[in-house]
């Protein structure tokens, strides 16, 4: 054994085997230290939440083993491989030359009108139930729901989105990359909204400054959705976002990665 400058004995130097050993060991009690405190935070938010009353609608994370796992690594790694050459330049003819060479449909219209009444008209002359569609609503963590815009057609439509998306607030269940499944039932049977949290606001920026796209979280919040869509053989539309090409280009390679299994829509909405 060795003596330290304070007295302290030592044991015998580790070996290299050992040392490595005992970093591991450490490192997994850490991390199991790490998973029982996240465990402990999430018993609490539920047993806050049953108090509320409150039930998320929050979609969970994609089987990692699903039937479709391998099909989605491959259309992903295709995607991947885009250039700039497919990004949006904002141009009404552009968009309809993407419908030949793209599974994404592209068409000028309203996402939430075009997608409530279209389905609605062939259920009524069919005397059937109109097919499961979802609506992809961009959202961030605030709370607060604007009153203009793509909101605004929403909140004409239906009330359930608006609703569940301050009560989520409320809760703490907004982080980023979820996808909270709205059913917004009654008249409009079939049709589900999806608020996807993907947006961030920067808090140094000036009063009035829209939030940004994160790009990571949008990739996890449509992973969510396109899984769900499946289980549910439900369409997707969402509205072109008002934003600058890079950040479309972006949007757009994501939901052909997650959307190649399913019936896509993307609106162009003419001012």
């Amino acid at each position: 054994a060795t003596i330290t400058g304070r007295g302290r004995r030592l044991g015998p130097a580790l070996t290299a085997a050992e040392a490595e050993a005992e970093s591991a060991r450490q490192q997994a009690a850490a991390q199991a230290a790490e998973t029982a405190k996240k465990e402990r935070a999430k018993q609490r938010k539920m047993a806050q939440w049953r108090k509320a009353g409150y039930a998320s609608l929050a979609l969970p994370e994609p089987s990692a083993c699903g039937p479709d796992r391998s099909a989605a690594a491959a259309i992903a790694d295709k995607v991947d491989g885009l250039t700039t050459d497919d990004e949006d330049n904002e141009d009404e003819q552009s968009y309809r030359g993407h419908a030949a060479s793209s599974s994404i449909r592209f068409v000028v219209g309203d996402a939430m009108s075009s997608t409530v009444a279209a389905p609605a008209a062939a259920a009524a002359s069919a005397l059937a139930a109109p097919p499961p569609r979802i609506v992809l609503v961009w959202v961030d963590g605030s709370g607060r729901w604007p009153s203009r815009g793509f909101f605004r057609a929403v909140s004409a439509t239906v009330s359930a989105p608006e609703a569940a998306y301050g009560a989520a607030h409320d809760q703490s269940d907004l982080s980023l990359g979820d996808a909270h499944l709205v059913d917004c039932g009654g008249a409009s049977v079939g049709l589900h909204v999806a608020l996807l949290v993907v947006l961030q606001r920067d808090k140094r920026a000036p009063p009035g400054t829209p939030p940004s796209l994160c790009s990571k979280s949008l990739d996890l919040a449509l992973g969510r959705v396109a899984s769900a869509a499946m289980q549910m053989s439900a369409s997707v539309h969402s509205p072109r976002l008002s934003t600058n090409s890079s950040s479309w280009y972006v949007v757009e390679r994501l939901l052909r990665k997650h959307m190649h299994s399913v019936p896509t829509t993307v609106y162009y909405f003419r001012r």
